[in-house]
């Protein structure tokens, strides 16, 4: 199995096999709920994730994007802003639904996006709040996602792509997972198919 890769500022992608880099677990607070929503998305779909700067293997990828709503700020506008800064695509936050997702004391708001031109903003970029501090009891949650049989309509925007500025390297690097894989990863994960990246178990392969 492999998925494409793409490096911001490069005008062609690559092909990465799976296990050839570790997989982030950023959703396991969900990871049920991420499953049903999984099965929602189009067979066709491709889905956009960030990587992250990983010391030992280069990159970890995650299955979707994943963040914070920041203090004083609405969900659909910390989505927006996750995507601005980890992708580096501009949507529009009134074109957004959210479900809300209760875990303890933590509430997730999920979404599914799928990339068609009119979800995106051409003329201006989106603020960033990164000034003010992550509310940590208010997750996001993202399938970012094109069928791939909009591939050659899809291509061009990704390929030229602007993150806006931000501390978080996450997104300098994107991936391109078939919904296929992403459900076999969430299986093979579900049935401890998997060994450990790393010892705090942040990351891990499949087995």
């Amino acid at each position: 199995m492999s998925f494409w890769l793409h490096l911001e500022g490069k005008s062609t992608v690559t092909t990465v096999e799976v296990n050839r880099h570790p997989i982030s677990t950023t959703i396991k607070l969900a990871r049920d709920d991420f499953k049903e929503e999984l099965k929602l998305l189009p067979e066709s779909s491709i889905i956009i994730a960030p990587a992250y700067f990983n010391p030992v293997y280069g990159f970890d990828y995650q299955m979707c994007l994943t963040g914070k709503v920041k203090m004083g700020e609405i969900p659909e506008k910390g989505m927006v802003r996750e995507i601005s800064e980890e992708i580096g695509l501009n949507l529009d936050y009134k074109k957004m639904s959210l479900k809300t997702y209760s875990k303890g004391k933590k509430t997730i708001y999920f979404s599914s996006i799928e990339l068609t031109p009119d979800v995106f903003l051409e003329d201006k970029k989106f603020v960033s709040k990164e000034d003010l501090p992550d509310n940590h009891s208010q997750h996001l949650c993202c399938f970012l996602y094109f069928k791939e049989e909009n591939l050659s309509k899809i291509s061009q925007i990704l390929i030229n792509r602007n993150r806006i500025p931000s501390s978080d390297t996450a997104g300098e690097k994107i991936v391109c997972l078939p919904k296929f894989i992403v459900s076999t990863i969430l299986e093979k994960w579900e049935n401890n198919h998997i060994r450990k990246a790393d010892k705090e178990g942040w990351c891990f392969f499949l087995r």
